[in-house]
């Protein structure tokens, strides 16, 4: 697999677990939900930065050598 499918894959699996979890009953888990929600957030968002970056550095490739 590529970089680019290995990312895709992760990606995927963690929107599936966001999907997948259960009701909240109270507030300790919505608590400990919000906080696990926001790490795969950041983990999402990363991901994501990581690939503007590597599309910028393509196109300027692309742009400087054509």
């Amino acid at each position: 697999m590529t970089q680019w499918s290995v990312s895709v894959v992760h990606i995927i699996s963690v929107c599936r677990s966001m999907i997948s979890w259960p009701v909240m009953t109270n507030e300790m888990t919505a608590e400990i939900t919000i906080a696990e929600y926001q790490q795969n957030v950041n983990e999402l968002w990363d991901a994501l930065m990581g690939f503007e970056m590597q599309l910028v550095e393509e196109l300027e490739v692309s742009f400087c050598c054509s």
